[in-house]
């Protein structure tokens, strides 16, 4: 689960880097901020965002596996994947109406169609805004309701439990057992003999991991 969405949230970042490293893209966003003035914070706030999602990334790769089914650890994380898709459809957006204006030359696109761009990058800047505001929303969230031991995993617990697979494989066959087969024809033997029940039989079966005995006494 903590894997899957640290991916998520790794690709949004991904994306975010890419869009504001690119130097095409610089250029566009510094010419659309002279024509533009909201446009102006828009780059400083997407890296803000970026580090927020980056950090969210690393608490949850922190948070031990034994809180990962607790309810409340579980909504918070669904939180933060809601908040990581949410910044994914803004940079395809933002990244594609800057290409488009690139692909034709920023002037020609822009006098032709300012009205129309100054709407889609407002429209861009007022859902980053709201991003911003959900992300202090799951902030807030994780340090009223979330423990600080739940996000920070236990090495003795994380050992426990991962001792505890081990010891009891989830998927054995009898068959993989080192010395089940002999065992259990000597045992379907006794139970089935045609000795006199006068004779005291103690059958004693025992284990000793990996390997099972079967005693008559």
């Amino acid at each position: 689960m903590s894997g899957q969405i640290s991916l998520v949230v790794h690709l949004a970042v991904t994306k975010i880097g890419d869009i504001l490293l690119e130097e095409a893209t610089k250029g566009t966003i510094a010419k659309l901020s002279e024509k533009l003035a909201n446009l102006k914070e828009l780059p400083v706030k997407i890296e803000q965002i970026k580090k927020v999602l980056t950090m969210m990334s690393n608490v949850i790769r922190q948070i031990g596996r034994v809180y990962l089914t607790d309810d409340v650890v579980k909504s918070w994380i669904g939180d933060v994947r809601k908040v990581a898709y949410h910044v994914d459809d803004v940079m395809d957006k933002y990244s594609y109406h800057l290409r488009q204006l690139q692909k034709e030359g920023f002037l020609r696109k822009f006098f032709i169609k300012g009205t129309h761009y100054a709407i889609v990058f407002t429209e861009i800047t007022d859902e980053v805004v709201e991003v911003e505001k959900e992300i202090q929303l799951v902030i807030k969230m994780k340090e009223q309701w979330m423990q600080p031991f739940q996000l920070v995993a236990n090495p003795l617990t994380e050992m426990e439990r991962q001792r505890s697979q081990d010891s009891f494989p989830k998927f054995v066959k009898d068959g993989d057992l080192v010395g089940i087969e002999n065992n259990r024809i000597w045992l379907t033997r006794w139970l089935y003999s045609e000795e006199p029940e006068t004779e005291n039989n103690v059958i004693t079966v025992s284990k000793i991991y990996p390997c099972f005995k079967c005693l008559r006494t």
